[in-house]
């Protein structure tokens, strides 16, 4: 059965690949617990096929089907520890498949403009004020149970810490606000 790791954390798609198909089919011990990607031909005549069990249900044709098994946990998912210049790179080279320099001179473009604090460091620390900012955007818009303060600390050894974490520079500001 897919679970939450099998899915993109930004798309809700389902992580397919051959490597983790294998990986996920070697972990089960039998043919019937194999994990099996249902495309859109696969879906319909599945549900054409359940449709049929049912309108042709009798006493000679008993089908029953059972819930064996309900997995329920509590999930909870921590924020990520803020960006340095290392951890804005990774981001970018996984989600966008951009390069380096490209991560780095788009952030050097909305330094410029005012969108983002310095981008290159690396402490993960935030300012006093970024913190007290970020918390009222926060409860002023979800709520008072979303806010919670955290703090981070830079755990390489010889980090200059000279400036704070990349972050955006105003909190009130949105997506909508910096189109063009």
């Amino acid at each position: 059965m897919a679970n939450e790791k099998d899915f993109d954390s930004t798309t809700g798609e389902l992580k397919v690949t051959d490597k983790a198909t294998a990986e996920k089919n070697k972990e089960k011990n039998n043919e019937k617990n194999k994990l099996v990607v249902l495309n859109e031909d696969i879906t319909h005549s599945l549900m054409q096929w359940l449709r049929g069990l049912n309108n042709t249900h009798s006493s000679t044709n008993n089908v029953t089907f059972q819930v064996t098994d309900i997995d329920v946990r509590k999930l909870t998912r921590k924020p990520p520890v803020p960006f340095i210049t290392s951890s804005l790179q990774q981001e970018a080279s996984k989600k966008h498949h951009f390069s380096p320099q490209r991560t780095m001179a788009l952030a050097q473009m909305l330094y410029e403009k005012g969108y983002i604090t310095y981008m290159r460091t690396d402490s993960v620390n935030l300012s006093g004020l970024a913190i007290g900012t970020a918390k009222t955007e926060i409860i002023g818009q979800y709520g008072e149970q979303y806010h919670k303060v955290r703090q981070y600390t830079t755990k390489t050894k010889g980090a200059q810490e000279a400036h704070e974490a990349i972050r955006p520079t105003d909190f009130k500001r949105t997506p909508a606000s910096v189109r063009r």
